[in-house]
């Protein structure tokens, strides 16, 4: 599983090539095609236009999930950079961001969706736990030093 920062990064992707194509569906060389498609009835138009409505709509998605997922990126960067230690002091933070999105973007709305970014959370805990707790140590009795 990737972490927040990865989907992040995700969305980011996604907007930018999205964007990039929406910007060349709205060329006015593309509309005077369009439009001669249109006059000769060109069975081709339906499925384009099929096709352009996907991306305009995968653009909106993309760049809202962007400017919704975006408030994490501080945060979860000093989970990634924490000790287990400090992790629990910046938890609020990101709970409460989680639980913005849940009310206010439109497609983080969903359980499922709000669960998966939990479960990132989790794993970047975990993956910063492997990294500096020596287990050796802490089922050797050492508890401090793990």
């Amino acid at each position: 599983a990737s972490g927040i920062l990865e989907e992040i990064r995700h969305w980011g992707r996604r907007d930018k090539d999205l964007s990039g194509i929406k910007e060349q569906l709205e060329q006015a060389r593309l509309k005077e095609i369009l439009h001669v498609l249109h006059i000769a009835k060109s069975s081709y138009l339906t499925n384009f236009k099929t096709l352009s409505a996907m991306i305009h709509k995968g653009s909106y998605e993309a760049k809202s999930n962007l400017k919704f997922l975006s408030p994490l990126r501080r945060p979860c960067e000093m989970v990634a950079k924490s000790f287990p230690n400090k992790i629990p002091s910046i938890l609020p933070q990101i709970l409460n961001l989680i639980r913005m999105i849940s009310t206010l973007s439109p497609h983080y709305s969903s359980q499922e969706k709000i669960t998966n970014l939990l479960l990132k959370v989790s794993h970047q805990i975990i993956v910063q736990c492997n990294k500096n707790i020596d287990l050796d140590l802490l089922f050797g009795g050492d508890v401090l030093a793990s």
